[in-house]
This record gives C-alpha cells, structure tokens and sequence, in this order.
C-alpha cells in the first residue's frame, strides 16, 4: 500500500525531518513565478516582509499545462501534494534562508484563506496523528 502524504504546515517544511522524497501536503501563498523553469516561489503570509521567512519552491513543469494562469497569480493560496526534493543543482540561496524544494503532483486553488484557524487545524491534526502513532 502506497504511503500516504504528510499535512504539514509550509514553515515546518525547511526544517522537516523528512527524508527527500517524502510525499508532503501544505498551504502556501504564491509570492512569484518563474516561467522559464515552472517554479514557483511560496511562503505562507502576503506579503513576507522578513528576511528569515520560510520559502518553499515548487517544481510544476510536469503538470503546468492542466493548471489556470489565475492559481500562479501573486497573493493566491494555493494547496499543494508533492514530494520532497533536493535542491537543484546550481539553484543560490543564502545560508540562513530557510527553503524547501518540491516536486507538485497537484495544485488546486485554496480560496479565502484564514491562516490562523488553518494552522491551528494543522496543529490538531498533527496531535491526532502522532497519538494514534504510538
């Protein structure tokens, strides 16, 4: 039976001690696009003004074709399912930044989002699983 993915909350994703490959769910809000490599570039508040906020980029070059123009606008939150990979060869960031790189699977728009209640879901979720773990 294949593994399920993992919620996670997008700030939790840089420091995750999952292993690359690891099948992964989050919330993020769409900062950038680069359309000459299908990445794009997400953090989980708009705008992220802070030089130490997390910031996820997400490989979407095998499902760009099936996604609208209106889910890569700026400000869109956006739910993602993927996996975790290595950072792309030749890709800079700084030392202190903290990334994460993801292979998409799907992309489907979050609409209206109330962060807080959100992760606070997450945090509940999390504590659900973690019980039902041991």
């Amino acid at each position: 039976m294949p593994e399920p993915s993992r919620l996670l909350k997008l700030e939790q994703l840089p420091s995750t001690t999952t292993t690359i490959g690891t099948k992964i769910r989050f919330l993020g809000c769409v900062h950038d696009y680069d359309t000459t490599t299908a990445l794009l570039t997400l953090r989980d508040h708009y705008p992220a003004t802070a030089k130490d906020v997390p910031t996820i980029f997400v490989s979407i070059d095998n499902i760009k074709d099936g996604l609208d123009h209106e889910l890569l606008a700026v400000g869109s939150w956006l739910n993602v399912m993927g996996a975790l990979r290595a950072r792309p060869q030749g890709f800079k960031v700084s030392r202190q930044a903290r990334v994460a790189f993801v292979d998409a699977t799907i992309v489907w728009s979050a609409g209206a989002v109330r962060l807080e209640r959100y992760q606070d879901a997450v945090d509940g979720y999390q504590g659900c699983v973690a019980r039902d773990a041991v």
